[in-house]
């Protein structure tokens, strides 16, 4: 993995084994598009047409606003000019870019002159020469990029000079071809057919021909659609070509479409195309762009045929594509592997790793999960990493990883730090070597380390030679590139590696040995790299290629790839790094690798959980196809990399993939981990057995002298019973292998008012609808509980209607720091009273809805598994550390049949914590937070006080550590607007609002629009797809940009006439009312539903109409009022203080 893809972009273009076109500028020839107008049919905010004639080749490029098909760009030059051709640099770098190039003279008749709309060319730089004189127009047709990648190019370079500047030599030799042109005309209407055409002759040389074209039928221009025309050119046997656009409206009706039929994978979302083939009344048909229904996630994860309608704008007529989705099982021994080389870092910090809520070990919760294989990289003496992936550090991590039964893969980069393409830097201690000297130090610091990790017994499965080396190691001594010969150079180094641990290996060892590089879907780079390995004979087994779909190029390019190097050489291969963003958010705020929407456009996948799982599942199924099986695993790189203070890139810096890991912020294992469950795969080798007098149950007990099948549990004198053994997809090694000490107890409650002897823990039915389960803490501090179905029956048989099913957890005996409770579903579900689940623990208690509309439980679920532990309260920033140390914190985690909740309903889960006033306190002055792993806050805006219960209640939005503060908020201003006293304080303490310095709020200053639409996005957390905006004044770099452009988006503002927003204009109360109802619609908190009628302000004749149901809504609501006289001056400017009074009532609706 590199830090920066800019040095491996560059890099490519240094060693890529393709030879470039010629250049299409012809001496004395300059870009006469520099500078002049450009327009196109679509393009994004920031990435305006403009952008591709600027000669700005990297920084600046123009881009459509969506990913479809076809799209233009074009050129006026001013004036006319006679051309030699053009150039594009596209924006898709590594992808196939198909396109024409067409010119003008009277922006009516088109001439192609370039036609690569077949090309399979990954050029990022192409030449295109052609001769033409007297044009005013150029312009670019894209029809397609492979791998969904948007229309874009960086710059466009048209080459000539003005028209008859240059002596014009009669064109010689015989006509070759005839340029085709391209028209429109209406319906109805004859086209205007030119009487010239452009002749190309056997020099290249155009000249302009007379041209007699073949007749029309009427009916040919009697719809819309196209069609094409002939014509002949006296001396020559070659037929002139017009293309014809017929545009208007049809009378014609649609009566069908094509059918559609696609497969897929589980899990992974069908790929479906973008427009279908109409068929009109008349026989004829056309392509129309459509817009399909989304299957969701839980059909996507089962094999079946499912069908999913479309709609085409103009009819009510809908298309249907058939999707067939179907399982992934890969061969047996897959590799699903992880690069964890973080990870003592990470721990050294104080990162922490949770399951379901409860903290284990790392290797723990990736064996669960079906990981068998680890990746560990080797730096030679990595100062600015602090010194870990040394040979120390990584000796260490190899004996913890084969003590846990998972193969190891070791990575030498043969360097003190980060190698890749961009980057292969020598050891400092070897910088003065010779090239021989360099020879020896590969082949005795590789066998030296091989020879001590077998001496520890944790000798390697698999070992890489070099990390990335697309440009070579060892530079500039190993360099693949810029010098003379370069492989006579490279081979050696990487022999003297290969021999290091052929040396090495015992007998009964079988080490394989990998060559890795970097641009997984550039087969052109990987059979130059290795035909030239191949010529010189290197001994190696596997050929690995790290591959990230935002950089690397399509799955099909993969595909291709991999399919074409195993063949050809005669090896596995494995894809040695991926990986994709679940989230676009930041944990640390230092800035990700990957951090807008933008950087994705093309790779496949939304940046979700179920992306992320959908792109890793995606590459093993592309594996699974290479034929005779030689694709034979993959490695996600650096899954486990949370935010965690002080571990970064280097010292000192921040972490750039933490949005990356299969982790969130906080530890907690995301369900897209349960990718590496896919069937098949290494049962691996099991664990240690249990060697103590008790050993305990552990969760999954390693299987001792039978490793993989999981039959015996560990052979101490009294072993565990086996829990769940190994079944070879997920192999019997245990969470913990019985070691002689008794893990978190299971209490499987079966009758009431019954003691479990073994657990020391007892249920009782206190209530109706209430059980209160008393149970013993483990070692780590928390109960495992699993309620039976006749506990959960009894409750549901006394449960009253819309009551709730309460469940209670106490300590039986000392401290219970939290408990984990399962609870059997199929009751709940046979019985259809959906009641809500609650789970109560010390002072919090969590409320699930079991209602199918929730998204949470669906048809045919069999457990619910909700985790409520207390955690050390975190130190919180003034002024909210004031009572926070007297309330503990809770991370919170629910799944439901092993799979993690993380996306739900909004208010299908309700989180409540006990918080007593002091003295003094005010509720409204009391926040909660969820804590990321680095400490960073995010502030839960929709908090309820409850005076009666002394509870806080909220909303998640997702599970983390959540806890309460209270905020010693003192503005000294607040008397003459003691009315609204209250919103600004609970506003100030959830970060919505802040004062302007010295204790100073200023109520009375009055609020901008977008500081207005700021406060009320942020409240009601609205959210949309990124993208641009449409407002002329809306500065992408302004603070408010983000969020005008959300909320114009989502229809929340709707801007001026003339197209701008007006972000700095005072906003007046009417435009108040009119937002915040648009918003609180959106939100879904008032039905939309009023009768502008009953306006009751003695002003009513003054409020604008866009704005009356608006204020009624809001006013019947109780949500804004008049002023004493009965007037609600709707043109009078909003304060400080109004805007905070109405965005906290619509907060607590």
């Amino acid at each position: 993995m590199k830090k920066s893809f800019v040095l491996f972009m560059i890099l490519t273009f240094l060693i890529s084994p393709f030879t470039f076109g010629q250049s299409a500028q012809a001496a004395g020839d300059e870009n006469i598009a520099l500078g002049k107008p450009a327009i196109s049919d679509s393009e994004l905010a920031g990435y305006e047409a403009g952008n591709a004639v600027d000669s700005d080749e990297w920084n600046t490029h123009w881009t459509a606003n969506d990913g479809s098909f076809p799209h233009w760009l074009e050129v006026d030059l001013q004036g006319a000019y006679d051309l030699s051709g053009a150039t594009v640099i596209w924006n898709a770098w590594s992808y196939i870019n198909q396109y024409t190039i067409e010119v003008s003279r009277d922006h009516k008749v088109w001439i192609t002159v370039v036609d690569k709309s077949q090309s399979s060319s990954v050029e990022q730089t192409q030449y295109n020469a052609f001769k033409l004189r007297n044009v005013s127009y150029v312009r670019v047709n894209l029809t397609g990029i492979n791998g969904g990648k948007w229309a874009a190019i960086n710059d466009l370079k048209v080459w000539g000079v003005p028209a008859g500047s240059a002596p014009h030599e009669p064109a010689q030799g015989e006509i070759q071809t005839v340029l085709p042109v391209r028209l429109d005309t209406e319906i109805g209407q004859a086209p205007e057919l030119p009487s010239v055409v452009t002749v190309v002759y056997s020099n290249s040389d155009t000249e302009d021909a007379q041209v007699a074209w073949d007749v029309i039928p009427p009916a040919e221009y009697s719809r819309p659609g196209t069609f094409t025309v002939s014509g002949s050119i006296s001396g020559t046997v070659q037929k002139a070509v017009a293309k014809v656009t017929v545009v208007g409206d049809s009378s014609t009706p649609i009566v069908g479409f094509e059918s559609i039929n696609v497969s897929t994978i589980t899990d992974v979302p069908a790929l479906l195309p973008s427009a279908v083939t109409a068929i009109y009344e008349d026989g004829s048909s056309k392509q129309l762009p459509v817009t399909w229904d989304d299957l969701t996630e839980a059909e996507y994860a089962v094999e079946g045929t499912y069908s999913v309608m479309g709609k085409v704008a103009g009819t009510d007529l809908q298309p249907t594509a058939g999707i067939q989705v179907t399982p992934l099982v890969l061969q047996s021994g897959f590799i699903k592997g992880a690069d964890i080389s973080t990870l003592e870092a990470i721990e050294d910090a104080g990162g922490k790793y949770y399951d379901n809520g409860v903290e284990k070990d790392l290797l723990d919760i990736l064996k669960s999960r079906g990981v068998n294989y680890i990746r560990l990289r080797l730096w030679n003496d990595p100062q600015e990493a602090g010194g870990y992936n040394d040979r120390e550090h990584v000796v260490e991590m190899a004996q913890r990883v084969k003590a846990k039964g998972f193969k190891l893969l070791l990575d030498f980069h043969y360097s003190d730090f980060w190698a890749d393409p961009g980057k292969q830097n020598k050891p400092g201690a070897w910088a003065n070597y010779s090239y021989d000297e360099l020879k020896q130090a590969v082949y005795v610091y590789t066998k030296d380390v091989m020879d001590e990790l077998k001496e520890k017994g944790a000798s390697p499965d698999m070992v890489q030679i070099g990390n990335e080396i697309n440009g070579g190691l060892l530079w500039p001594d190993g360099k693949s590139y810029d010098q003379e010969n370069a492989f006579e150079k490279v081979v050696p180094l990487l022999v003297s590696g290969v021999k290091g641990v052929r040396d090495s290996q015992g007998a009964d060892q079988d080490i394989k040995i990998m060559i890795h590089l970097a641009e997984g879907g550039k087969n052109d780079m990987f059979r130059w790299f290795f035909d030239e390995l191949t010529k010189r004979n290197l001994d190696y087994d596997v050929i690995g290629a790290s591959f990230y779909p935002y950089w690397s190029g399509t799955m099909d390019s993969l595909q291709f790839n991999l399919d074409d190097i195993s063949k050809r050489y005669g090896k596995e291969v494995i894809v040695t790094e991926t990986a994709y963003p679940y989230t676009l958010e930041d944990g640390d705020n230092f800035e990700n690798n990957i951090a807008r929407q933008d950087q994705l456009d093309g790779s496949g996948f939304p940046a979700t959980v179920a992306g992320q799982m959908a792109e890793v599942k995606t590459i093993m199924n592309v594996l699974s196809k290479v034929p005779d099986g030689k694709g034979t695993g993959l490695f996600y790189w650096e899954p486990a990399w949370i935010p965690v203070q002080g571990v970064g890139w280097k010292v000192g810096e921040g972490n750039a993939w933490e949005n990356q890991a299969m982790f969130d912020f906080a530890g907690n294992a995301l369900s897209s981990l349960n990718v590496f469950k896919t069937p098949g795969g290494n049962p691996g080798t099991g664990g240690e057995p249990g060697t103590g007098g008790n050993p305990g149950t552990g969760g999954e007990p390693g299987t001792g002298g039978n490793p993989g099948t999981g039959g015996e549990p560990g052979t101490g004198g009294n072993p565990g019973t086996g829990g769940e053994p190994g079944t070879g997809e997920n192999p019997g090694t245990g969470e913990e292998p019985g070691t002689g000490v008794n893990p978190d107890p299971v209490v499987t409650v079966r009758d009431s008012s019954v003691v479990n002897s073994a657990n020391k823990a007892v249920v009782e039915h206190t209530a109706a609808g209430q059980l209160q389960v008393k149970a013993q803490a483990g070692i780590s501090g928390t109960a495992d509980i699993t309620l039976s179905i006749e506990d959960i029956n009894k409750a549901l048989s006394t449960l009253p209607a819309d009551e709730k099913l309460i469940i209670s957890v106490l300590p039986s005996t000392g401290e219970l720091k939290g408990a984990v409770v399962h609870l059997p579903l199929s009751s709940i579900l046979e019985q259809g009273k959906h009641p809500q689940i609650v789970i109560v623990y010390g002072a919090a208690s969590v409320t699930v809805s079991t209602e199918a509309s929730a998204g949470i439980i669906k048809t045919g679920a069999k457990e619910l598994t909700l985790s409520l532990v207390q955690v050390a309260t975190p130190t919180l920033p003034s002024p909210l550390a004031t009572g926070a140390k007297d309330y503990p914190a809770y991370n919170i985690h629910l799944s439901v049949d092993g799979t993690s909740i993380d996306v739900f309903k909004k208010g299908a889960i309700s989180v409540a914590f006990h918080y007593k006033l002091k003295l003094g306190e005010q509720s409204q002055r009391i926040a909660v937070y969820s804590i990321l792993a680095d400490g960073k806050l995010e502030v839960i805006k929709a908090v309820r006080y409850n005076p009666t219960a002394e509870q806080i209640v909220f909303n998640p939005s997702h599970f983390s550590i959540y806890a309460a503060g209270y905020a010693e908020v003192g503005y000294t201003d607040l008397k003459a607007a003691d009315w609204a006293t209250s919103a600004i304080e609970s506003l100030t303490a959830k970060g919505i609002v802040q004062g302007i310095g010295n204790g100073i709020f200023n109520p009375q200053g009055e609020v901008t629009r977008a500081e207005f639409v700021s406060m009320l996005l942020s409240a009601l957390e609205l959210k949309a797809e990124r993208g641009a905006g449409s407002f002329k004044d809306v500065n992408l770099d302004a603070w408010y940009s983000s969020t005008v452009i959300t909320a114009g988006k989502l229809g929340v503002v709707q801007g001026h006439a003339d197209g701008t927003f007006g972000p700095n204009d005072k906003l007046s109360r009417e435009e108040m009312a009119a937002i915040s109802y648009r918003a609180l619609k959106l939100a879904e908190k008032v039905n939309g539903q009023t009768d502008v009628n009953v306006i009751s302000f003695k002003d009513k004749d003054l409020i604008s109409l866009y704005a009356s149901e608006g204020i009624t809504a809001l006013a019947q609501a109780g949500i804004i009022n008049g002023f004493e006289d009965g007037n609600f001056r709707p043109q009078a400017h909003t304060t400080r203080a109004e805007a905070a009074y109405i965005i906290l009532n619509l907060l607590q609706q």
